[in-house]
C-alpha cells in the first residue's frame, strides 16, 4: 500500500502545484457535478420510467437494479476500507482539513470514488441503451456516425469526471482508478445478465 500511497502523494502534490487556478477549479467543479448523486438519481428515474412506460420492463428493471447495486457496493466498500480523503486525517471528517481549495464536504471515506464508479455505470448503461436503440434501422435508420460520437462521449465522460475528482483534491488517484474499474465490472455484469439470463 505504501507504493500506491507514494504515487498518490506525488500526483496530489503535482495537482496542488499546477492545477489550482480559480478558472480550472470552477471548470472541474462543474464537470464533477455530472457524476454527482443528484444527476444520477434524476437520470435513473427518468430512464427507468421511460423504459417501463414504453413496455421495456426487463431493461427498466436491469437499469434500476444496476444503479442500486452500484450505490450499495460503493457505500459498502467505502465503509469497509475507511480510507481518509486527501489531507483529511479522519475519514468521516466533514471537510478536507485546512486544504484551501477543497470545495466538497466529505461524509464517507474515499475508496473507491463514488463519482467515478457511479458515472461509469450510469453512462455505460446509457451507452448500451443508445447502441441497442440505434441498432434498430426501422426506428432510427442507419446512423453509424451518431453511434460513434455517442460512444466516444459516453466513454470519455466518466474519465473526465475522474480527473475532476483528483484536480479538486476530493480523491486520490488510486480512488478513481478503483472506482473506474469497479464501475466497469458492475456494468459488464449487468450487461451479461441482461443478454444471457434475462433474454
Amino acid at each position: 500500500m505504501n507504493f500506491f500511497q507514494t504515487i498518490d502523494d506525488a500526483v496530489l502534490k503535482w495537482v496542488q502545484a499546477n492545477l489550482q487556478s480559480p478558472m480550472l477549479q470552477y471548470t472541474f467543479r462543474d464537470i464533477t457535478s455530472l457524476g454527482g448523486d443528484t444527476l444520477a438519481v434524476l437520470f435513473t428515474l427518468f430512464v427507468t420510467g421511460a423504459l417501463w412506460a414504453t413496455g421495456n420492463r426487463k431493461p427498466s428493471a436491469v437499469f434500476l437494479g444496476t444503479m442500486l447495486l452500484t450505490a450499495g457496493v460503493i457505500v459498502g466498500l467505502k465503509l469497509a476500507i475507511g480510507r481518509p480523503c486527501p489531507l483529511a486525517p479522519d475519514p468521516y471528517q466533514h471537510h478536507h482539513g485546512d486544504f484551501p481549495t477543497s470545495i466538497f464536504s466529505v461524509h464517507l471515506p474515499c475508496m473507491p470514488s463514488g463519482h467515478t464508479c457511479g458515472s461509469t455505470t450510469l453512462y455505460g448503461l446509457i451507452l448500451f441503451l443508445v447502441r441497442d436503440i440505434t441498432s434498430n434501422p426501422t426506428l432510427w435508420g442507419e446512423c453509424p456516425r451518431w453511434r460513434r460520437w455517442a460512444t466516444v462521449w459516453l466513454i470519455a465522460l466518466p474519465i473526465v469526471i475522474a480527473v475532476s475528482r483528483i484536480v479538486l483534491s476530493a480523491h486520490w488517484l488510486s480512488d478513481v482508478i478503483v472506482g473506474y474499474a469497479l464501475g466497469w465490472a458492475i456494468l459488464l455484469l449487468s450487461r451479461w445478465l441482461q443478454l444471457k439470463v434475462l433474454t
